[in-house]
């Protein structure tokens, strides 16, 4: 796949919010869990989440810059509907600042 991005996160909760999207999404499209990761296969790429003591780690994988970024918008918004009680925010970096 073309197009990658990430994000770090840090919060207590990092394994609590991988395995509520794992259930979540488990429902709609196939979510491999093991050796720590969780990757979400979407239609449109491939999310991965890996939980390291107070880190929670995403990548997005994609073909396409359009596709990449509506994957990070599923995963990111759903994630910050799971977190809202610690007013967690997803921001990912756009292509420049990947660059860097």
């Amino acid at each position: 796949m073309a197009e990658r991005s990430q994000v770090l996160l840090t919060t207590e909760k990092a394994a609590n919010y991988i395995r509520q999207l794992s259930k979540h999404f488990a429902h709609k499209i196939r979510v491999e869990d093991g050796d720590g990761l969780i990757i979400f296969h979407f239609t449109d790429g491939r999310a991965t989440a890996q939980a390291e003591g107070n880190h929670l780690k995403l990548y997005v994988d994609a073909e396409t810059i359009g596709q990449r970024q509506r994957v990070e918008e599923i995963i990111g918004s759903h994630l910050e509907r799971f977190a809202f009680r610690e007013n967690l925010r997803v921001h990912w970096p756009d292509q420049t600042e990947m660059d860097i």
